[in-house]
């Protein structure tokens, strides 16, 4: 069984490398689609020059849509012997999974015992906040977050993978059975002011992205309010959804003016 992720990569120059060295820690087969502009892609070359053997690269710069570019990668896997029996884990530049390599083994071997073809994960998505920004505290570092959706990440039979429109998140799998347990990863979207500033307006234009209801980046540095803080219990809060806490600290911060 090969171990197989992949990622696809725009404009992420703050995180790529740490991205790329859990990967190859964790994984055998690293897919990389890259459409960036900045320092990232030079990082990403370097990465697959070191490990020929271990990292697919390819640099795109076709208008967005999921489903093109998670297409090209699974044509990637394919043309590299990537088979129906091996585990995509759909674990983009900013979603990172705790456990190590065994983990990884372990949850593919009981999901195969199961019968299973996917495997759903919750996602622990942490927020800049403002406490973040004065402190400069580092996205490795954050303690915000909302354990607020979940998504089939972790699949398989290649061959049959398909997402019906452009901005499908994840494949439809045909004979779909989800395994009976869930994995818990950590998603790091919005990582600092200039990267909200870049990634905001570009998702603003995009059907694909729910939360995003205005253009306006400080609307996405959370109040640390409606959130819950890793190791601390008295600062537990409801797991609100991402719209939801953008429009609370919207509704928050216009009734100051």
């Amino acid at each position: 069984m090969m171990l197989v992720t992949i990622l696809m990569v725009k404009d992420e120059v703050d995180i790529i490398a740490a991205c790329l060295c859990d990967r190859l820690q964790k994984f055998d087969l690293v897919a990389i689609v890259d459409s960036s502009t900045d320092g990232t892609s030079a990082i990403c070359k370097d990465v697959q020059n070191r490990y020929p053997d271990r990292v697919l690269y390819a640099w795109d710069n076709t208008p967005f849509s999921e489903k093109y570019y998670r297409g090209f990668l699974y044509n990637m896997l394919k043309d590299h012997g990537v088979t129906d029996n091996d585990w995509i884990w759909q674990l983009d530049t900013d979603i990172f999974f705790e456990g190590d390599k065994s983990a990884i083994i372990e949850a593919n071997e009981k999901a195969d015992s199961q019968g299973a073809n996917c495997i759903i994960c919750k996602i622990r998505q942490f927020y800049l906040t403002y406490e973040d920004i004065k402190q400069k505290t580092h996205w490795k570092d954050f303690k915000y977050h909302s354990i607020n959706w979940q998504s089939k990440i972790i699949y398989k039979g290649l061959s049959t993978l398909y997402l019906k429109g452009a901005s499908q998140e994840t494949p439809t799998i045909p004979n779909e059975k989800k395994a009976t347990f869930t994995l818990l990863v950590n998603h790091y979207q919005y990582r600092s002011v200039d990267q909200i500033k870049k990634k905001v307006p570009r998702a603003f234009a995009s059907p694909g992205y729910a939360h995003i209801i205005t253009d306006d980046y400080k609307y996405y540095i959370i109040d640390s309010e409606f959130l819950s803080k890793l190791g601390d219990d008295k600062h537990r809060r409801p797991h609100h959804s991402w719209r939801s806490l953008v429009s609370l600290t919207k509704e928050k911060n216009d009734a100051k003016k």
